[in-house]
């Protein structure tokens, strides 16, 4: 029996569908909001997600766009259900890669033949990457560390995807699947800088940690890094950045490491041409670092390990970077007796701050 998950915040359109689906065999499980639709759908896998564009939490297309970022839901097919019509919202869905569209009021035969259709056409393709998925991850997660298996499997089973159906895709799906694969391994590459320094610093004390303290003028550092950083990050266009002259007493490496760091954080959690900004001012004897952004926001499960990388359980590669990331600059900040502190507003903005001690 097909498995279908169906994504509707309306509970009288969501029970109708349900009804309809299962009238004509679907086993179907239910969704009121975004954020429920992914959970589910990284953790029961349907053979078919429909999903309404408005919805709370997380909208449709972000749905979309988040599932189309993990091997495990990429080949899994999207379509959505909505009232809306205009060509603009067609085409955005499309780009991000929905399969079909059913506007509302729809017919019966209208939802059951897309939903079979799509079923058709992807089954053998998906019974093909679960096995070659499964069997990487036998192979893979025996032989490191669970943190880094996840940003391994997804370029694994990415490539797979690519490797053994690469005829099957268009030239946009393609290129979207290099783009995951290009943007996961250089998340990799930023982990394993960043998990040599942390452990580095949470198994060392402060009298005994090799920080070659040198006198610097922070504020000229943090504009030399992220104009750099931020080029190459792609978010310059995003970035408004204030900075008061001040001296600090910490070795420039590390203040270079926290400042790159922010500025990577920024650009894997922020919302796409959503403003960031870098507020940078001295205020008594500390030298406060306070980065804004809009984004869904950090899971309680990040906020509580910031710090603590290794009790981290999640299995998403955002996630698990976040969290590394922001426990490094955590240790940094106060192996040299700095202050950190976070606010989050899920959905709406986070706020990072981070108070050095000033000369």
């Amino acid at each position: 029996m097909d498995h279908l998950l169906l994504i509707e915040d309306d509970p009288d359109v969501l029970e109708n569908l349900k009804d309809i689906l299962e009238y004509y065999g679907y086993y179907v499980t239910t969704a009121k909001d975004g954020l429920e639709g992914y959970e589910k759908a990284l953790d029961q896998l349907p053979d078919l997600i429909i999903c309404d564009i408005n919805l709370p939490e997380i909208d449709g297309f972000e749905l979309l766009d988040m599932l189309k970022r993990n091997p495990d839901t990429y080949i899994i097919p999207f379509i959505f259900l909505t009232a809306m019509t205009d060509k603009s919202y067609l085409r955005k869905g499309m780009n991000l890669g929905a399969d079909d569209y059913i506007t509302k009021p729809y017919e019966n035969k209208d939802i059951i033949n897309a939903v079979q259709s799509k079923i058709d056409k992807y089954s053998d393709l998906r019974n093909r990457f679960t096995r070659n998925l499964e069997f990487l991850k036998d192979r893979i997660t025996t032989s490191i560390p669970k943190h880094f298996s996840e940003p391994i499997l997804s370029i694994l089973g990415f490539t797979s995807v690519l490797k053994n159906n690469y005829n099957n895709f268009s030239d946009h799906e393609r290129l979207s699947i290099i783009q995951n694969i290009f943007e996961t391994g250089d998340i990799m590459q930023r982990m394993l800088d960043d998990y040599g320094l942390y452990l580095k610093i949470n198994e060392t004390s402060y009298e005994d940690l090799d920080v070659l303290e040198d006198e610097h003028s922070i504020a000229t550092i943090i504009n030399d890094v992220l104009e750099k950083e931020c080029a190459l990050l792609g978010i310059a266009k995003q970035m408004l950045i204030y900075t008061e002259p001040a001296m600090v007493m910490m070795n420039s490496l590390y203040t270079k490491k926290i400042i790159t760091e922010l500025a990577a954080l920024t650009a894997i959690l922020s919302y796409t041409n959503e403003t960031i900004t870098f507020n940078c001012s001295r205020k008594e004897e500390f030298y406060n670092i306070e980065v804004s952004f809009q984004s869904r926001g950090l899971t309680s499960s990040i906020i509580e390990c910031i710090g603590n990388f290794d009790m981290y359980e999640g299995r998403d590669i955002e996630g698990l970077y976040a969290t590394l990331s922001l426990s490094t600059i955590k240790l940094i900040t106060e192996a040299h007796k700095g202050i950190f502190d976070i606010e989050n507003k899920f959905y709406e903005q986070t706020i990072i701050r981070i108070s050095l001690p000033c000369l």
